[in-house]
């Protein structure tokens, strides 16, 4: 089962964001009594740009400390980033 998906778009830019799950998927995760609880952090490279992302918190200081935190809390999470490398 994937986790995320990368996937380089037409102007260079990278998109990261979560494998959608089945509706074989979750029905089998709720059958288990499955639960989702946890954090996803990015940390961009220095010369990476983000270029849009929907963190629940950012960086801090000019971006020098932490990364893109996203609290993770059921299947129906959608994280995203969108980020270009510097050329």
């Amino acid at each position: 089962m994937s986790i995320f998906s990368v996937m380089t778009q037409h102007d260079g830019s990278i998109k990261i964001t979560a494998a959608r799950f089945s509706k074989k998927d979750l029905n089998e995760l709720k059958s288990i009594g499955a639960k989702i609880n946890g954090n996803l952090i990015i940390s961009a490279e220095k010369g990476v740009k983000v270029i849009k992302h929907n963190a629940q918190s950012e960086p801090k200081l000019f971006g020098l400390f932490g990364g893109y935190k996203w609290e993770i809390k059921s299947v129906d999470a959608d994280p995203i980033i969108i980020v270009k490398p510097s050329s």
